[in-house]
């Protein structure tokens, strides 16, 4: 079941090449069949955020049709959208339904998806075929999770039966007046904050395999990066650095503006002192080269949890409570490209890191007697 009401029957996931050939077809047939599709189609405009938009496409959708062709295995960003979908299937719930478009089952398998053996749609059958399949499958789930639904609300009328006595006695004792006073409770502080590091390190970890799926990374010591590193310090060229920060809230791409976010110098990031990170998972990627210039790539994740602690409250204003939250182990994964030149006199190093930073406020406001959570900095 899951945890949410959805917006959205389903999330049409394909590569651009692929939406004259069958993607727009799709998209219009279920759509006709009464299915509400969220497609990049018809939901983006002009001066949107792709990454936001599609990433709250991708949450209010309750499955994803996953054209998968030649097009798509090979491109990051789509590799993505089906590590999301597979992440949401629990309880041996199905939530990604394949659909397979000039490619055959070989080929899908030498990239190793997480797909296992399950079935696929071959649109080599017909559209017909596909749209019949698709919404059989669909409409399936939809009933399981219908009766799913309505045994959990019987037992919350139970429940709740049971409670409203439970509740007016409670407030007839402590007073009405007095709970009206009281701030966002311990409980609803620590479920947001512990909502807002689990969703962070769920991107971060779909971020890691899809990194991993494409370029096939590989575990190594950090003796072996602090080489790399090493080599890379020791060209004499010019040394450009660039650094990119995203918190899951905001992306800053300026070396003074991570350095404000952090709280830290980023040059002090390097193999000798281990990044910052008391346990990290190093991977080493594949090195790209020509006659220009060869790239090697790397990446860290902290393998230690992230903590927190709501240290201070704020000075209520009105309906609004400021809560300062503090962060250890913040710094969640560090992806790092050196750019040796074969000819020219310029090298470039960049670091992109993905990090809540080390403090941060939520902001609880109450609306009818009830606090909730209004934003995040």
């Amino acid at each position: 079941m899951l945890s949410t009401i959805c917006t959205y029957d389903a999330f049409i996931s394909h590569a651009v090449e692929d939406k004259l050939p069958i993607a727009n077809e799709l998209c219009l047939r279920l759509e006709q069949a009464g299915l509400k599709i969220w497609y990049s189609g018809k939901e983006l405009s002009v001066g949107d955020s792709v990454n936001d938009t599609i990433s709250e496409g991708l949450k209010q959708s309750r499955f994803g049709v996953v054209i998968l062709s030649k097009n798509y295995i090979e491109k990051t960003w789509t590799l993505r959208e089906l590590f999301d979908f597979v992440s949401k299937e629990q309880d041996g719930r199905k939530r990604v339904l394949p659909v397979l478009h000039s490619i055959t089952v070989e080929e899908l398998a030498s990239k190793h998806l997480p797909l296992g053996d399950r079935f696929a749609l071959k649109a080599e059958r017909g559209l017909d075929y596909v749209v019949e399949g698709l919404l059989k499958e669909i409409k399936k789930e939809k009933e399981i999770d219908a009766t799913i639904l309505r045994k959990s609300r019987g037992r919350k009328w139970l429940k709740a039966g049971l409670l409203t006595v439970i509740s007016i006695a409670l407030f007839s004792w402590l007073g009405f007046r007095l709970w009206q006073k009281d701030g966002p409770s311990d409980v609803l502080i620590e479920t947001r904050i512990r909502q807002r590091i689990d969703d962070f390190d769920n991107w971060v970890t779909l971020e890691h395999k899809t990194s991993l799926q494409v370029e096939q990374g590989k575990v190594v010591a950090m003796t072996v990066l602090d080489s790399l590193f090493t080599t890379y310090q020791a060209v004499k060229a010019n040394d450009q650095k660039d650094y990119v920060l995203s918190t899951g809230l905001s992306t800053v791409k300026t070396k003074k503006e991570v350095s404000d976010v952090l709280k830290l110098d980023p040059d002090e990031l390097y193999p000798g002192n281990q990044y910052k990170l008391v346990s990290s998972e190093m991977v080493l990627f594949g090195q790209q080269q020509d006659n220009d210039f060869m790239k090697i790539h790397y990446a860290l994740m902290n393998r230690n949890a992230v903590t927190a602690a709501h240290k201070t409250r704020g000075q209520q204003e009105t309906n609004a409570t400021p809560v300062t939250v503090d962060y250890t182990n913040n710094i969640r994964y560090i992806s790092v490209t050196l750019t040796f030149p074969m000819r020219g006199t310029a090298k470039n190093h960049r670091v992109e890191i993905m990090a809540i930073p080390p403090e941060e406020t939520f902001t609880f406001e109450k609306h009818a007697h009830e606090w909730t959570l209004i934003s995040v900095k």
